[in-house]
């Protein structure tokens, strides 16, 4: 995601919504027959991008 940030925001966050989309309509799909690893995948995945964020949060902190 770094080239598409540099090169612009506006498609940074077209490109960003257009996973996210994605994602959404295969979840959707899928949780009627697999409802509990969905769920399973939703909090660990969220729990994976706030550790990253932090990560790179506090490693543009420490740099600063």
């Amino acid at each position: 995601m770094r080239p598409l940030i540099e090169r612009s925001e506006a498609l940074f966050a077209l490109v960003k919504g257009m996973t996210l989309l994605a994602a959404w309509f295969a979840m959707r799909r899928y949780y009627a027959t697999h409802g509990r690893f969905i769920d399973a995948a939703c909090v660990g995945g969220s729990v994976v991008y706030v550790v990253v964020w932090l990560a790179w949060m506090a490693g543009a902190a420490l740099s600063g």
